[in-house]
């Protein structure tokens, strides 16, 4: 019984140390396959945390800069969450580690030493591709050398691992089967760590590397930016000071120094395209739109400012053409009136002209007075360009341009007054001398030579500035003409007087002739006065519509640059959708009214000589251009919106074909047949793929050119539908693995 008793109690502990050295062996095993998964599993949030942080980055721009604190601390309580609980697994797997060497055999070793570097190799794997991003990449690059020092760490077991197993081969005989496994486990043991040193350091060059391209590109692209803001500004703060050549030498002069810092901007932006082309060689292809974006939108920016510069420069010298020949032509008619006031005080008084003299003076006083009606045509332009330049000077600029102008205006009326005062009176001396023949001869004279004067006149000229010297042309022969009507009456009431007393037959018929020819020039100056006021009208509403085009083009053109219905997200999109229809049916409605205006103003323009010099030819050209853009966008926006919900209708149908798709068949017809449908299917995937790469290009790059609250609904929608087409696309070879086998 005590026998049976013991041999019983002998089982039990064999049974009791059996199973505790399988426990112990089977804890060991699970535990070493948990701390792969999991690292594994690690190892597939990096790039989900790294995408994280660029979203992060993005949601702090766009929203308020309190909400921006709150979301980086809790983006980096995340981050810092993530790291403890790598840095945790690493630890616990090195003491895995060193629990396994020491209660393991050499087989065992060997076995958890290529499991580790294997799981290493796959780190690496997982994190080959590379970012634009500095921030990243030099997480990057610590994730790098922690896998360096790791293996640092790992170099005494690696060396005395080799050891023992040398010392095992060289104790097995040559023909054991257990000298093959060893040697294998070995081989790869060699291989895995030559290959996992060489990559770390290929890699850690390769990373630094990139990151000094990264840093250089987005260290240009800053300095390029704030170079190109600080040249609109000064460029923005330049307003040509109208009348004022001592001002605008001054802003020339500050044209100039912006100029010499354009040239040097200029290098810099080649140094940005430089940087970029060296840095879009080495990340991956999405990286590469968004780099090319930013370039892109910089060389924007920059041809904007080349045209305000040059606009600002043409005005600048405009401004200064018109304010040292306004400046010149007010000082020639000031000298010429100086000369005329003492010229008219030397012609004598009409009390004290002889009666020979009269024909003389008379004829003197008409010279004078021609001449004043040539120099009031230049007195007419100045005034009109000195109301141009006032009216879009500031009060004080304004002011100091109308101040010369009144003086000058009230010293010629008091000229012009006292020279027909003194006309006047001399021509009543003829009268009252009994010359009315002689008089009205030289009143018909002067008629005819006026109407001649009111011939040459035209209403056809190709400008509103040449319209306008006609009309102060028109003002002054219209002035010289009222100014006459007193000498008519006078000769009237003095004929009407002699005709009382004796029916002189040649005073009548000169009466009618000259009555005649005065009511014939008071119809054509009437009529070319409302012709003038007609065409100075019509050139007004030409230049109010081509001023409305352009405006109504800018605006369009800007709109275009946000309101296109791209939205990641439903709600969205379907607000972008609604402001895009409206927009698209505003330009819809407008279009055959501007091309029937461009249309019209060609066929002005091609009636005219120099029509590129006229201010309608240059925003002729100007509004043809913004219309091709607007039309354009209008056609970019319309072909990637299409595009979009293309490829979401076909991904929607792609994933119903595959969920009822007929399982692989076993009969050879059948299965022959699925394999056709299947190459057919395979080829549309491909081609898919290709307007699906150029569609996520499109869609990057508009990220960078609508509003910063619709690039991240966009980057959804991008992505949801990248995700969609790789899980099609990879079902779709699943199917072609299965049907080949």
């Amino acid at each position: 019984m005590l026998l049976e008793s013991e041999k019983i109690r002998d089982s039990s502990c064999d049974f009791i140390i059996g199973w505790a050295q399988i426990s112990d062996f089977s804890s060991e095993k699970f535990m070493s396959i948990f701390k792969k998964e999991l690292s594994a599993a690690i190892l597939t949030y990096v790039p989900i945390l790294e995408q994280f942080k660029s979203d992060v980055k993005a949601l702090q721009e766009i929203c308020a800069p309190e909400d921006a604190v709150k979301l980086g601390e809790v983006a980096d309580e995340v981050v810092a969450k993530y790291d403890d609980i790598r840095k945790g697994v690493e630890t616990r797997g090195q003491a895995l580690d060193s629990i396994a060497d020491a209660t393991s055999g050499l087989g065992e070793r060997l076995d958890n030493f290529v499991n580790v570097l294997q799981g290493t190799s796959d780190r690496l794997h997982q994190n080959a591709a590379v970012t634009s991003d500095p921030s990243l990449l030099q997480g990057q690059i610590a994730e790098n050398m922690a896998i360096k020092e790791g293996l640092r760490a790992k170099q005494a077991a690696y060396v005395a691992l080799k050891e023992s197993a040398a010392e095992l081969l060289s104790s097995l005989p040559p023909e054991d089967k257990g000298r093959l496994d060893v040697n294998e486990k070995l081989r790869r043991l060699d291989d895995l760590w030559k290959s996992i040193e060489q990559e770390t350091n290929n890699r850690g060059g390769f990373l630094e590397s990139t990151l000094a391209k990264a840093k250089r590109f987005w260290s240009e692209l800053d300095e390029c930016q704030r170079a190109i803001d600080d040249l609109r500004v000064r460029l923005d703060s330049v307003e040509p000071a109208a009348g004022q050549p001592e001002v605008l030498q001054r802003q020339q002069a500050e044209m100039q120094t912006v100029a010499s810092n354009m040239a040097s901007t200029e290098n810099r932006l080649v140094g940005l395209r430089e940087a970029g082309v060296a840095l879009t060689g080495i990340i991956p292809a999405e990286e590469q739109t968004v780099i090319n974006a930013q370039v892109d939108a910089v060389h924007e920016g920059w041809a904007t400012i080349t045209k305000l510069f040059a606009d600002k420069n043409r005005d600048l010298i405009v401004a200064m053409e018109d304010a040292m020949a306004f400046h010149g032509d007010l000082s020639s008619l000031l000298a010429w009136l100086d000369g005329a006031e003492g010229r008219l005080a030397m012609i004598p008084a009409a009390e004290s002209v002889k009666v020979d003299e009269i024909p003389q003076v008379l004829e003197e006083v008409h010279a004078f007075k021609d001449e004043m009606d040539s120099q009031a045509v230049l007195k007419e332009q100045l005034c009109y360009t000195a109301a141009q330049i006032a009216s879009g000077a500031s009060v004080h600029q304004a002011s100091a341009i109308r101040q010369p102008i009144n003086k000058l205006n009230l010293r010629w009326t008091q000229l012009y007054s006292a020279l027909c005062d003194r006309e006047n009176k001399i021509e009543r001396m003829l009268l009252q001398m009994g010359r009315l023949s002689e008089a009205v001869q030289q009143m018909i004279v002067w008629i005819r030579k006026t109407r001649g004067t009111l011939n040459e006149l035209s209403v056809t000229a190709p400008g509103l500035r040449q319209l306008e010297i006609q009309r102060c042309q028109l003002t002054v022969v219209s002035n010289d003409i009222h100014a006459h009507e007193n000498s008519i009456s006078t000769l009237n009431a003095a004929a009407e007087r002699l005709l009382r007393d004796d029916r002189n037959a040649d005073v009548l018929e000169k009466m009618n002739e000259m009555n005649k020819e005065w009511q014939e020039l008071n119809e054509i100056l009437q009529q070319l006065t409302i012709q003038m006021e007609q065409a100075k009208a019509g050139a007004e509403k030409v230049g109010r519509e081509t001023e409305q085009w352009m405006g109504w083009l800018e605006d369009v053109e800007s709109q275009l640059a946000t309101t296109k219905p791209t939205g990641g997200l439903p709600e969205t999109a379907e607000v972008q959708l609604d402001d895009f229809r409206v927009l698209r049916a505003e330009i819809a409605q407008n279009k055959p009214l501007l091309e029937a205006y461009i249309n019209e103003s060609e066929r002005s323009l091609d009636n005219t000589d120099s029509n590129a010099q006229t201010w309608i030819g240059r925003n002729h050209a100007m509004i043809k251009s913004r219309w091709a853009k607007v039309k354009l966008a209008l056609d970019e926006a319309v072909a990637l919106d299409k595009s979009m919900r293309d490829t979401a209708e076909w991904l929607a149908a792609a994933e119903q074909r595959l969920a009822a798709a007929a399982p692989v068949s076993r009969l050879m017809d059948v299965l022959e047949k699925q394999v056709a449908e299947n190459e057919k299917w395979v080829d549309e995937v491909a081609m898919r793929k290709q307007l699906m790469a150029e569609q996520q290009a499109a869609g990057t790059r508009l990220q960078y050119y609508c509003e910063k609250k619709d690039a991240i609904p966009i980057k959804n929608g991008l992505v949801s539908l990248k995700h969609r087409f790789e899980k099609v696309a990879s079902r779709s070879a699943e199917r072609t693995k299965v049907r080949r086998f």
